[in-house]
């Protein structure tokens, strides 16, 4: 399966925008927001409104507690609420188009040699369950990504498709309990398994041999072994600490390259097999 040209939504962001004339946008708006409505009403997570008077009180606008001046004169009308809301929900929709442009020229920083092999989709969050360590993402069109497939962030390795339904798919992240992934390290090319350990609670690289040298602060990548559908040589992480485990075995506890509490809002489907070629 091969990436879809410009069919890609996200893909297109590049050649509309860039992050200068983005950021500007983003800039023009929330000033009209503040400085244009002539209504003094603001971004603040919710519409504020104020008004002229003597009374200071306490107000709830979306579920949140907030404050505004409450008097005799004339409060916002309808319509400006509803012209504000449409200005909050154009920043919304920029900001979303210019972390799009962020993620891609992040990723074409560290991975220049895979632009032409990855498709951009956007990510729409945890998917809700007990341990969290799974996310949905958009697909452009359904059935253009396929159970197995390689998710990568700017910085490494993210994930693996689990599932597809329709224009969605869940991808499982590494500490998912059920990935496991071929590994090697990248300073002497011993080959391993990263995996959850649920004991340690950490993300651990097991190797092949009881007989490998561990060493904290070594890089881990994939080992890409013929017949797999992961490119060797992407960055996983970084050895932080080596332990024994349960059974007896000494195992590298592994720092993820792409950190847990990072969400991008744009993941990259990984449409080769193979060696990454510096």
């Amino acid at each position: 399966m091969r990436p879809r040209a410009a069919s890609s939504t996200l893909r297109s962001y590049t050649a509309q925008w860039n992050p200068p004339l983005l950021a500007a946008g983003v800039v023009l708006l929330v000033g009209s927001l503040v400085v244009g409505s002539g209504v003094g009403a603001w971004l603040a997570g919710g519409v504020q409104r104020v008004v002229r008077g003597a009374a200071f009180v306490p107000f709830e606008w979306g579920g949140e507690n907030r404050e505004a001046w409450s008097g005799s004169a004339d409060t916002a009308s309808v319509a400006d609420v509803q012209e504000v809301a449409a200005l909050r929900a154009e920043v919304a929709r920029l900001q979303t188009e210019l972390d799009a442009v962020k993620e891609w020229e992040a990723f074409r920083g560290f991975f220049p040699q895979l632009m032409a092999e990855v498709q951009p989709l956007q990510n729409l969050g945890r998917v809700p369950n007990a341990r969290q360590r799974q996310i949905w993402v958009k697909l452009d069109e359904p059935g253009s990504v396929a159970i197995g497939q390689t998710i990568l962030a700017a910085e490494g390795f993210l994930g693996r498709v689990e599932k597809v339904e329709d224009s969605l798919a869940v991808v499982q992240l590494l500490g998912d309990e059920k990935l496991k992934l071929g590994a090697r390290l990248n300073s002497t090319g011993e080959l391993g398994l990263v995996s959850w350990d649920a004991e340690l609670e950490a993300l651990v690289f097991v190797p092949e041999s009881s007989a490998t040298e561990l060493v904290v602060g070594t890089p881990v990548v994939t080992s890409g072994l013929r017949g797999s559908t992961v490119l060797q040589g992407i960055p996983v992480g970084r050895m932080a600490q080596v332990v024994q485990n349960n059974r007896g075995e000494w195992v590298g506890i592994v720092e993820p390259a792409v950190s847990a509490q990072r969400q991008p809002s744009v993941v990259f489907a990984l449409f080769t097999g193979g060696e990454l070629e510096p």
